[in-house]
């Protein structure tokens, strides 16, 4: 399966270069709870940034003019 392979590989990555921090952007649609546990395991801290663009998401929504 895709996943086991992906939470071996992320294994693998914390283990070799032992980040302080894990910092996930924009994981959706592609979060899964597997990065989460793998990262958890090594006692490492996650971090996650969503970021949102309303034009896309609220049909109709017009950012204001930034002059």
């Amino acid at each position: 399966m895709l996943q086991r392979h992906l939470a071996s590989a992320l294994s693998w990555l914390i283990t070799e270069h032992r980040p302080d921090v894990l910092h996930l952007h924009n994981p959706y649609p592609l979060r899964s709870p597997w990065v989460l546990r793998t990262a958890h395991k090594h006692g490492g801290l996650v971090v996650q940034t969503v970021s949102v663009e309303l034009e896309t998401t609220l049909p109709g929504f017009s950012p204001p003019a930034l002059y």
